[in-house]
């Protein structure tokens, strides 16, 4: 009867996603496809001949790239076997059914096997993803309702479970893979323990029901806490009394009031004082995911600044400013919700569908943390750090407190160590060297140049190029120029090039254009005023290297 309406999906797109999935994830197995009424969500059934299940409406409703986080999430169920994990499960609870025990573990089971699958599932996309991948879940959760579901079977949504696990993705980081398989070991180690138990209670009836009724009680305390802590997250998305506040302050204060002479109060911190923030904060490292697989990719830099006063914390030109529980950017203001871990404190978004998601992390001298730099760039965690991550661009970056009367001589330091990559245009074949943390935003389509963002996206370089069909002069552009701008700050003009440099909403633009009988190559850096002094070597380095070979031919 079920066969019947199990029909395989003939659906090209879909085939073609669930393909590039299963391929990225190197699994060998053949899996089909089946467009089916009988789940009401996405569900991996079969050993020995999988299939994923995708409700109709889903696949009708779904984008293309909602269905590739759905198929990455059922793909790793399989490869990690989760469905045979399912049938022994589904064994040892046939055998001891009269035992609450082993049904509590079999529910908790299932429900870290989907948090830890949310989990890998997130290691497998950009981190500029998570929020669409949570989005999808969500969507799902909409749609979802009780309907069946085959017991050898995993389902991505349960809508008992899902609040748990938008949280979770929410306040995820990246960790090393063994953290979860550690997880994975406890809990069966905790099932073991579990069915000795039950094996041994079965001897003696009254034991029995004394081990029995205390297991159910501590299970019902830790749920009890679990639920206290997600409802904690959730009311900080509305409103967080303020009793709540005073205890949290008071249960943290012994660990936070800077005991151990680290200068970072982090009770202060949440409260919105920052005065052991103040001094200068110096941009150590930066990570961008370039979105080709290969994840986050670290550097040493120093392009960034980040002020605090003691209301106020501001990252590069007001590109975000957080003043107690508010964050401020280009979208508008946002509430911030806070963890405290004792020498760290975590501040992140309480609005999970922000356009722009941030997480601030602030680590005392000495506190663990969970950057893992690479490319051999090292953090000094003997400093205190501020560390700014946000999914626009995946953008991570690393601030360390210096001493202000140091701050310059750092600064010019860490300038000197700026590393440049080489661009070179294969049509009009000019080339230039730029700082190499900036990442494409845009190429153009008749191959004539790229535009550039810093990973903050405050700093844009646009490389250009074009055939001088109009037979222009380096002096008739610079006129042409001048009499669409009045706020030029500097001009200058030689034999075959022009440079100019203006000023609009508090950002300085710096052009230069070299010019030939057939054709021209130029560069505008777009960067904020309040860096001037850290561009100028970096337009230094521009200059030097561009190259214009090409310029008296057409292209």
């Amino acid at each position: 009867m079920i066969d019947s309406k199990l029909l395989i999906c003939n659906n090209e797109d879909i085939i073609k996603i669930s393909e590039g999935c299963r391929k990225s994830l190197n699994i060998k197995q053949r899996v089909k496809i089946i467009d089916s009424n009988v789940v009401k969500s996405p569900t991996l059934l079969g050993v020995i001949k999988p299939k994923i299940l995708i409700p109709h409406n889903v696949i009708k409703q779904f984008t293309e790239e909602e269905m590739k986080y759905i198929f990455i999430h059922e793909f790793i169920h399989l490869k990690r076997k989760d469905i045979l994990l399912n049938w022994i499960n589904t064994f040892v609870l046939a055998i001891h059914w009269f035992n609450p025990v082993v049904w509590l573990i079999f529910m908790r089971i299932k429900k870290e096997c989907e948090i830890s699958c949310d989990e890998m599932t997130l290691k497998q996309i950009n981190r500029d993803e998570y929020n669409r991948y949570r989005e999808t879940l969500i969507k799902l959760a909409g749609i979802f309702s009780k309907g069946s579901l085959m017991i050898n079977s995993v389902a991505i949504v349960n809508k008992s479970e899902i609040k748990r696990r938008i949280i979770m993705i929410s306040q995820y980081k990246k960790k090393p893979l063994i953290w979860t398989i550690i997880a994975m070991m406890v809990v069966s180690l905790a099932a073991c323990s579990s069915l000795t138990n039950s094996k041994s209670g079965n001897k003696n009836n009254d034991k029995n029901t004394t081990s029995v009724q205390k297991a159910e009680d501590k299970t019902k305390n830790n749920e009890s806490s679990q639920n206290t802590k997600d409802s904690k997250v959730s009311s900080q998305s509305s409103s967080v009394s303020s009793s709540t506040s005073t205890s949290v302050s008071a249960n943290t204060s012994s660990s936070t009031q800077d005991s151990q002479g680290t200068g970072m109060n982090l009770t202060q911190i949440q409260d919105g004082n920052y005065s052991s923030l103040l001094g200068t904060w110096t941009e150590v490292a930066y990570a961008v995911n370039p979105q080709n697989g290969t994840g986050e990719q670290w550097e040493a830099s120093s392009l960034n600044n980040l002020s605090v006063s003691s209301d106020k914390i501001v990252y590069g030109n007001g590109v975000l400013v957080i003043q107690g529980n508010t964050l401020k950017d280009s979208a508008g203001s946002h509430q911030l919700s806070f963890k405290n871990n004792g020498d760290s404190l975590d501040a992140s978004l309480t609005d999970i569908y922000a356009s722009i998601y941030w997480d601030i992390s602030f680590y005392q001298k000495g506190a663990i943390n969970d950057i893992q730099p690479n490319n051999g760039v090292k953090i000094d965690n003997t400093k205190n750090l501020i560390v700014i991550w946000t999914n626009n661009n995946g953008c991570e970056l690393v601030f360390a407190q210096t001493n202000a009367s140091n701050s310059v001589a750092n600064s010019k330091t860490q300038v000197q160590q700026i590393t440049y990559k080489p661009y070179a245009n294969p049509r009009f074949k000019y080339s230039i060297e730029y700082p190499d943390n900036y990442v494409i935003k845009l190429s153009a389509d008749n191959g004539s140049g790229e535009i550039l963002d810093s990973p903050d996206r405050s700093a844009e370089l646009n490389l250009y190029a074009g055939n001088n069909v109009l037979n222009d002069t380096p002096q008739s552009k610079l006129t042409d120029f001048l009499s669409k701008h009045s706020n030029v700050k500097y001009k200058e003009q030689k034999d075959n090039w022009f440079v100019v440099s203006w000023t609009e909403d508090n950002n300085i633009f710096y052009q230069k254009e070299v010019i030939g009988s057939g054709s021209y190559n130029g560069y505008v850096l777009k960067y904020p005023a309040s860096q001037k002094d850290n561009y100028d070597d970096v337009i230094t380095h521009l200059n030097n290297s561009f190259k214009t070979p090409s310029i008296d031919s057409g292209h």
